[in-house]
């Protein structure tokens, strides 16, 4: 006999003392932390448990000491199927610090904690085994085209091929003016559009600026360039930055921009003014 319930030897008569006391019975080879069950309806025995067991019962069998994965597999209710905890909710994750932080899985079997993003900012994807960041959300810059006019001389109206520009030799200034839109937060590109005749590696035109509010002086803010030069190319469509002469603007200002050739060689016909904006 081994492992079953008995009594332990304490002679050939039982006082009451003795028949009714807790250590009467053993079971045979009994260590520590070891459970008792039902062998059949009639004889109880010991089984022992190991480190890191789980008592229960699976689908077939007798009451044993589960390992972790047999576990999954009772509590999943169906063999070998992946742990479910059937649409119950997990609790005692963890702590968030803030309001507003998201729960990302990290390696295989962690998850950790993002800190929540700043207003505005949308979670965007790093693709394959990146973790997700919240960044700036993407804003499409909006734009505009002016054309430019002459100053006092209305023959400077012209064309370049089927381009409508004005026409200016040295000396003259082309001039084109707009709105700010009320939706304005910075300039991406602001610039005059030209094409030259006769081009060079460092051809002069000074740029000038006039603008303010409705209410303000037109002038209230007033900007040049009358130092940098540009190298054009000869028929080729050419952008001037004016952006830096429009270091003020603000949405709703009303703008009047002018662009001054310099060059005693070379006509700039001037066709008006990109603004792009976000």
């Amino acid at each position: 006999m081994a492992n079953e319930i008995i009594h332990k030897t304490v002679g050939t008569e039982l006082t009451q003392t003795e028949w009714e006391a807790t250590t009467a019975h053993a079971s045979n080879s009994q260590a520590t932390d070891d459970m008792i069950r039902a062998q059949s309806s009639t004889i109880w025995e010991r089984f022992a448990v190991a480190a890191s067991r789980i008592i229960g019962k699976k689908a077939t069998g007798t009451t044993d000491a589960l390992t972790g994965a047999e576990t999954l597999v009772v509590l999943s209710g169906q063999a070998g199927a992946a742990f479910s905890m059937n649409s119950q909710r997990v609790t005692s994750v963890g702590t968030p610090t803030t309001a507003g932080d998201a729960l990302i899985k990290g390696t295989r079997l962690t998850a950790s904690e993002m800190l929540d993003g700043t207003s505005g900012q949308v979670l965007t994807a790093q693709g394959a085994g990146g973790n997700p960041v919240y960044s700036a959300a993407a804003v499409d810059a909006k734009e505009f085209f002016f054309p430019a006019h002459p100053g006092a001389i209305e023959a400077n109206l012209y064309n370049y091929g089927d381009f409508g520009a004005t026409r200016i030799a040295q000396a003259e200034t082309a001039y084109c003016s707009f709105k700010c839109p009320h939706d304005y937060a910075s300039i991406t590109n602001a610039e005059f559009i030209v094409i030259t005749d006769t081009g060079g590696a460092t051809e002069d035109y000074d740029i000038t600026s006039d603008y303010g509010a409705v209410g303000e002086a037109y002038n209230t803010h007033s900007e040049s360039n009358t130092t940098s030069t540009y190298n054009i190319t000869t028929n080729q469509l050419f952008a001037v930055d004016i952006s830096g002469i429009l270091s003020s603007l603000a949405a709703n200002d009303y703008v009047g921009v002018a662009v001054k050739n310099n060059e005693a060689t070379g006509i700039l016909y001037v066709l008006g003014v990109r603004f792009r904006y976000a």
